[in-house]
């Protein structure tokens, strides 16, 4: 029992991450895309709505143009 609740803690903690990860990666090739088309982005502006909604949660200057 012990094991499935190490195993079950472990996924719980380390799948998050990857999600995040992953979302963040998308999210600065989208920045780099409107950048590259010469568009003016301010600070803490997120490209991707999801990574978006999930920084507002802790950066409350956080900004997303499409959200």
């Amino acid at each position: 029992m012990t094991l499935i609740v190490q195993l079950l803690g472990t996924i719980l903690c380390v799948l998050p991450g990857i999600v995040i990860g992953i979302l963040s990666i998308i999210d600065s090739y989208k920045t780099a895309e409107r950048l590259k088309a010469g568009e003016s982005i301010p600070e803490n502006e997120y490209s991707n709505v999801l990574l978006f909604k999930i920084c507002k949660l802790i950066d409350k200057k956080a900004s997303c143009k499409f959200a």
